[in-house]
């Protein structure tokens, strides 16, 4: 006979669920007094707080990743302008137009120049560097300006490159503190968590078990069974009228953390679970549109969904 027990959650999203279905049961509870004062006081106060510490996370990460296309962008045209330029002053060099003696001045060998590698962020704005500092100082001995491009549109990528990297790195300290300030917060969460599932089994403990977990599901209650079910389908796509599986499908359940699986070759996920109850199941794929799906999970018989057919998003 298996057993059933209570797992409490250990991510932001499960703690999340968990404070958000208990803040809607209690205040749709009417006079129903499942929760003590106290415990509903708490919940009342670390809801809101974990909502706004997730939406500051999110938008952080938002600002994050437009903050990383912003630097890939500047650092793709700063490698580009300063391979460009220095293209310009070999073959300056290759047609005696300019002196061999100006190689070094932006970080070029005499004998047989090679462009530099610049593979990294650090690399270009290094390799960059070199040729503004060496054109300018080429300049001011007295050399003109090379063109197309110029020192000056050289100057100009590394500026922006520099300040893109800058405002990465910026958008990097952001999330970290919103992620702290969440991190924060965990301690009271699982704390109230816990209380609002221990008032909850109380409360409904003259019940029997099917029952009471049943009610005590409507707070948030997550139940597990030490017997583990599959829950699995087939994710195909039709591509010219034929069923072709998508192999890197994603299957989760969303109400226990690290219940995830990824479809293999024949595009068929098999995720494996103890969790009982009504589980919500989302498939999902790059480039796909997500579905969703909704069953019961006895923990005593597999689940097979079937053949999925999944859809360009």
């Amino acid at each position: 006979m298996s057993t059933i027990r209570r797992t409490i959650p250990q991510s932001t999203p499960t703690r999340y669920r968990a404070l958000r279905m208990a803040k809607q049961k209690n205040d749709s509870a009417g006079g129903a007094t499942v929760l003590t004062a106290v415990t509903a006081g708490r919940l009342k106060v670390i809801f809101p707080a974990v909502q706004n510490a997730i939406t500051e996370i999110d938008q952080k990460q938002a600002l994050g990743s437009q903050a990383t296309a912003d630097k890939n962008n500047a650092i793709a045209a700063c490698s580009l302008y300063t391979r460009h330029f220095l293209l310009t002053v070999i073959m300056a060099v290759e047609r005696e137009e300019v002196p061999k003696s100006i190689l070094p001045l932006y970080g070029l060998t005499i004998e047989k120049p090679v462009l530099p590698d610049m593979v990294g962020d650090e690399a270009v704005i290094i390799a960059a560097e070199k040729t503004v500092s060496g054109e300018t100082a080429r300049v001011a001995a007295g050399g003109p300006p090379l063109p197309m491009p110029t020192g000056v549109q050289v100057k100009a990528r590394l500026d922006a490159a520099q300040e893109a990297l800058n405002n990465r790195s910026n958008a990097a300290d952001n999330l970290d503190l919103a992620q702290e300030a969440m991190n924060a917060l965990i301690t009271e969460a699982d704390g109230v968590i816990k209380k609002i599932w221990d008032e909850a089994e109380t409360f409904h403990n003259e019940e029997s078990a099917e029952s009471r977990r049943a009610n005590c599901r409507q707070w948030g209650v997550v139940y597990v069974s030490d017997t583990r079910i599959a829950i699995l389908l087939q994710a195909l796509q039709v591509t010219e009228g034929k069923a072709v599986p998508v192999t890197n499908a994603t299957l989760v359940l969303t109400e226990l953390d690290g219940d995830a699986v990824m479809a293999g070759p024949d595009g068929v996920a098999k995720l494996k679970t103890g969790y009982t109850g009504e589980a919500t199941l989302v498939l999902s794929a790059p480039g796909f549109a997500t579905q969703t799906f909704t069953k019961t999970v006895d923990g005593s018989t597999d689940i097979d969904l079937g053949e999925v057919t999944m859809v360009k998003g």
